[in-house]
Protein backbone atom coordinates (compact mmCIF):
# COMPACT_ATOMS: atom_id res chain seq x y z
CA UNK A 1 0.00 0.00 0.00
CA UNK A 2 1.50 3.34 -0.93
CA UNK A 3 1.81 6.00 1.63
CA UNK A 4 -0.63 9.30 1.36
CA UNK A 5 1.48 12.30 0.70
CA UNK A 6 1.54 14.52 3.05
CA UNK A 7 -0.44 18.04 2.67
CA UNK A 8 -2.89 16.42 1.01
CA UNK A 9 -6.11 18.11 0.73
CA UNK A 10 -8.24 16.03 2.95
CA UNK A 11 -11.05 17.74 1.33
CA UNK A 12 -11.11 17.03 -2.18
CA UNK A 13 -9.41 13.08 -1.94
CA UNK A 14 -9.02 11.42 -5.20
CA UNK A 15 -10.09 7.70 -5.61
CA UNK A 16 -6.87 6.09 -4.81
CA UNK A 17 -6.31 8.19 -1.71
CA UNK A 18 -10.19 6.99 -0.12
CA UNK A 19 -8.96 3.51 -0.52
CA UNK A 20 -5.72 4.14 0.87
CA UNK A 21 -7.82 5.33 3.80
CA UNK A 22 -10.04 2.60 4.01
CA UNK A 23 -7.09 0.25 3.88
CA UNK A 24 -5.58 2.04 6.92
CA UNK A 25 -8.66 1.08 8.99
CA UNK A 26 -8.88 -2.18 7.77
CA UNK A 27 -5.36 -2.96 8.98
CA UNK A 28 -5.71 -1.08 11.99
CA UNK A 29 -8.31 -3.05 13.11
CA UNK A 30 -6.46 -6.09 11.95
CA UNK A 31 -3.75 -5.64 14.22
CA UNK A 32 -6.22 -4.02 16.99
CA UNK A 33 -8.00 -7.59 17.24
CA UNK A 34 -5.23 -9.68 16.43
CA UNK A 35 -4.03 -10.63 20.22
CA UNK A 36 -7.52 -10.72 21.42
CA UNK A 37 -8.46 -12.67 19.14
CA UNK A 38 -6.04 -15.83 20.04
CA UNK A 39 -6.45 -14.92 24.48
CA UNK A 40 -10.49 -15.14 23.18
CA UNK A 41 -9.92 -17.89 21.12
CA UNK A 42 -8.64 -20.07 24.69
CA UNK A 43 -12.40 -19.69 25.79
CA UNK A 44 -14.26 -20.35 23.07
CA UNK A 45 -15.04 -16.25 22.57
CA UNK A 46 -14.67 -14.41 19.53
CA UNK A 47 -15.13 -10.72 18.24
CA UNK A 48 -18.94 -9.99 20.04
CA UNK A 49 -17.38 -10.66 23.31
CA UNK A 50 -14.14 -8.75 22.40
CA UNK A 51 -16.03 -5.80 21.76
CA UNK A 52 -18.19 -5.92 24.57
CA UNK A 53 -14.89 -6.34 26.98
CA UNK A 54 -13.50 -3.44 25.44
CA UNK A 55 -16.47 -0.84 26.34
CA UNK A 56 -17.04 -2.16 29.62
CA UNK A 57 -13.27 -1.90 30.36
CA UNK A 58 -13.42 1.61 28.97
CA UNK A 59 -16.23 2.56 30.40
CA UNK A 60 -17.06 0.74 34.37
CA UNK A 61 -20.58 2.53 35.00
CA UNK A 62 -21.54 2.09 31.68
CA UNK A 63 -25.42 1.33 31.60
CA UNK A 64 -26.84 -1.70 29.83
CA UNK A 65 -28.89 0.61 27.48
CA UNK A 66 -25.70 2.59 26.41
CA UNK A 67 -24.09 -0.64 26.02
CA UNK A 68 -26.47 -1.92 23.50
CA UNK A 69 -26.69 1.77 21.87
CA UNK A 70 -22.98 1.34 21.24
CA UNK A 71 -22.40 -1.68 20.10
CA UNK A 72 -25.74 -2.03 17.63
CA UNK A 73 -26.99 -5.24 18.41
CA UNK A 74 -29.98 -6.42 20.50
CA UNK A 75 -30.59 -7.52 23.88
CA UNK A 76 -30.82 -11.06 23.12
CA UNK A 77 -27.36 -10.95 21.90
CA UNK A 78 -25.78 -8.81 24.79
CA UNK A 79 -27.38 -11.22 27.26
CA UNK A 80 -25.98 -14.39 25.37
CA UNK A 81 -22.38 -12.76 25.54
CA UNK A 82 -22.76 -11.39 29.16
CA UNK A 83 -23.78 -14.79 30.26
CA UNK A 84 -21.02 -16.19 29.02
CA UNK A 85 -18.69 -13.62 29.66
CA UNK A 86 -20.07 -14.50 33.58
CA UNK A 87 -19.48 -17.99 33.00
CA UNK A 88 -16.04 -18.28 31.74
CA UNK A 89 -15.16 -15.82 35.45
CA UNK A 90 -15.04 -12.64 33.48
CA UNK A 91 -16.13 -9.92 36.31
CA UNK A 92 -16.38 -5.80 36.43
CA UNK A 93 -14.54 -4.33 39.52
CA UNK A 94 -16.38 -1.96 41.80
CA UNK A 95 -16.68 1.46 40.68
CA UNK A 96 -16.56 4.83 43.04
CA UNK A 97 -20.31 5.11 42.27
CA UNK A 98 -20.97 1.97 43.02
CA UNK A 99 -18.74 1.62 46.36
CA UNK A 100 -20.97 5.09 47.47
CA UNK A 101 -24.35 3.31 46.70
CA UNK A 102 -23.01 0.38 48.51
CA UNK A 103 -22.27 2.63 52.27
CA UNK A 104 -25.01 3.94 51.58
CA UNK A 105 -27.23 1.03 52.23
CA UNK A 106 -24.73 -0.28 55.10
CA UNK A 107 -27.94 0.69 57.16
CA UNK A 108 -29.98 -1.86 55.67
CA UNK A 109 -26.99 -5.10 55.82
CA UNK A 110 -28.56 -6.48 58.80
CA UNK A 111 -31.99 -6.60 58.13
CA UNK A 112 -30.98 -8.00 54.11
CA UNK A 113 -28.49 -10.50 56.10
CA UNK A 114 -31.43 -12.15 58.31
CA UNK A 115 -33.09 -12.38 54.79
CA UNK A 116 -30.59 -14.24 53.10
CA UNK A 117 -29.83 -16.53 56.30
CA UNK A 118 -33.13 -17.33 56.15
CA UNK A 119 -33.57 -18.44 52.59
CA UNK A 120 -30.23 -20.41 52.99
CA UNK A 121 -31.45 -22.18 56.01
CA UNK A 122 -34.74 -22.95 53.99
CA UNK A 123 -32.31 -24.73 50.95
CA UNK A 124 -30.68 -26.41 53.35
CA UNK A 125 -33.76 -28.16 54.68
CA UNK A 126 -34.79 -28.91 51.19
CA UNK A 127 -31.64 -30.55 49.79
CA UNK A 128 -31.47 -32.84 53.05
CA UNK A 129 -35.34 -33.82 52.65
CA UNK A 130 -35.41 -34.05 48.73
CA UNK A 131 -32.55 -33.88 46.97
CA UNK A 132 -30.44 -37.25 47.94
CA UNK A 133 -26.96 -37.16 46.09
CA UNK A 134 -26.52 -32.96 46.26
CA UNK A 135 -25.20 -31.16 49.31
CA UNK A 136 -25.23 -27.42 50.02
CA UNK A 137 -22.52 -26.13 53.01
CA UNK A 138 -21.65 -28.28 55.83
CA UNK A 139 -20.27 -25.98 58.11
CA UNK A 140 -20.94 -22.40 56.30
CA UNK A 141 -19.96 -20.24 59.47
CA UNK A 142 -21.04 -17.31 58.98
CA UNK A 143 -21.21 -15.89 55.92
CA UNK A 144 -23.11 -13.16 53.83
CA UNK A 145 -25.41 -15.85 51.59
CA UNK A 146 -24.25 -14.28 48.44
CA UNK A 147 -25.24 -17.13 46.68
CA UNK A 148 -26.25 -20.52 47.72
CA UNK A 149 -23.43 -23.10 45.84
CA UNK A 150 -24.59 -26.68 45.78
CA UNK A 151 -22.49 -29.78 44.69
CA UNK A 152 -24.21 -32.08 42.39
CA UNK A 153 -23.14 -35.66 41.99
CA UNK A 154 -22.02 -35.21 38.85
CA UNK A 155 -21.28 -32.84 36.04
CA UNK A 156 -24.03 -34.52 34.14
CA UNK A 157 -26.26 -34.03 36.94
CA UNK A 158 -25.28 -30.44 37.05
CA UNK A 159 -25.54 -29.41 33.27
CA UNK A 160 -28.84 -31.36 33.19
CA UNK A 161 -30.25 -29.15 36.22
CA UNK A 162 -29.09 -25.84 34.75
CA UNK A 163 -30.48 -26.56 31.49
CA UNK A 164 -33.91 -28.08 33.06
CA UNK A 165 -34.19 -25.27 35.72
CA UNK A 166 -33.47 -22.13 32.80
CA UNK A 167 -36.88 -23.76 30.71
CA UNK A 168 -38.86 -23.82 33.75
CA UNK A 169 -37.52 -19.50 34.63
CA UNK A 170 -35.28 -20.17 37.14
CA UNK A 171 -31.61 -19.09 36.12
CA UNK A 172 -28.91 -21.29 38.31
CA UNK A 173 -25.17 -19.97 37.78
CA UNK A 174 -22.07 -21.77 37.26
CA UNK A 175 -20.00 -19.26 39.26
CA UNK A 176 -16.99 -21.37 40.00
CA UNK A 177 -16.12 -22.78 36.51
CA UNK A 178 -13.86 -23.45 35.24
CA UNK A 179 -11.64 -24.48 37.84
CA UNK A 180 -8.51 -22.10 38.28
CA UNK A 181 -6.05 -23.68 37.19
CA UNK A 182 -7.89 -24.67 33.75
CA UNK A 183 -8.11 -20.47 33.06
CA UNK A 184 -6.63 -19.80 30.45
CA UNK A 185 -4.23 -17.15 32.49
CA UNK A 186 -3.89 -20.05 35.06
CA UNK A 187 -2.70 -22.73 32.65
CA UNK A 188 0.80 -22.27 32.35
CA UNK A 189 1.41 -22.54 36.52
CA UNK A 190 -0.84 -25.69 37.20
CA UNK A 191 1.09 -28.55 38.45
CA UNK A 192 -0.07 -31.93 38.15
CA UNK A 193 -3.69 -32.55 37.28
CA UNK A 194 -5.76 -31.36 40.14
CA UNK A 195 -8.32 -33.72 39.06
CA UNK A 196 -10.53 -32.53 42.65
CA UNK A 197 -10.49 -29.42 41.98
CA UNK A 198 -11.68 -29.91 38.35
CA UNK A 199 -14.20 -32.43 39.29
CA UNK A 200 -15.48 -29.84 42.09
CA UNK A 201 -15.66 -26.70 39.34
CA UNK A 202 -17.70 -29.09 36.92
CA UNK A 203 -20.25 -30.21 39.56
CA UNK A 204 -20.87 -26.43 41.54
CA UNK A 205 -23.88 -24.50 40.77
CA UNK A 206 -25.42 -21.95 42.75
CA UNK A 207 -29.08 -21.52 43.83
CA UNK A 208 -30.40 -18.17 42.91
CA UNK A 209 -30.20 -15.89 46.21
CA UNK A 210 -31.38 -12.56 47.13
CA UNK A 211 -32.22 -9.34 49.41
CA UNK A 212 -35.89 -9.98 49.34
CA UNK A 213 -35.75 -13.46 48.98
CA UNK A 214 -38.80 -14.55 51.12
CA UNK A 215 -40.47 -17.70 52.39
CA UNK A 216 -43.42 -17.49 50.03
CA UNK A 217 -41.20 -16.57 46.43
CA UNK A 218 -38.64 -19.36 47.83
CA UNK A 219 -41.76 -21.87 47.74
CA UNK A 220 -42.77 -20.68 44.83
CA UNK A 221 -38.94 -21.17 43.21
CA UNK A 222 -38.63 -24.49 45.24
CA UNK A 223 -41.32 -25.90 43.61
CA UNK A 224 -40.41 -25.27 40.01
CA UNK A 225 -37.19 -27.20 41.19
CA UNK A 226 -38.82 -29.74 42.53
CA UNK A 227 -41.21 -30.72 39.61
CA UNK A 228 -38.38 -29.92 36.82
CA UNK A 229 -35.22 -31.78 37.92
CA UNK A 230 -33.58 -35.47 38.37
CA UNK A 231 -32.51 -34.77 41.64
CA UNK A 232 -30.35 -38.07 41.99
Amino acid sequence: MADIKSGVNLLFLREEELRQGIEMLFFAYRDFTAEPDVILADYGFGRAHHRVIYFVGRSPGITVSDLLATLGITKQSLSRVLSQLVAEGFNGKLSEFAAAIGLAQDRMFDAQLGVRRAAAARYARFLAAEAPGWAGPQRPGDPPWQGYPVLAPSAAAADACVREAAARGVQLRRYYRPALHLAAPARRYARGTLAVSADLAQRMLCLPMYSDLDASAQADLLGRLREALPWS
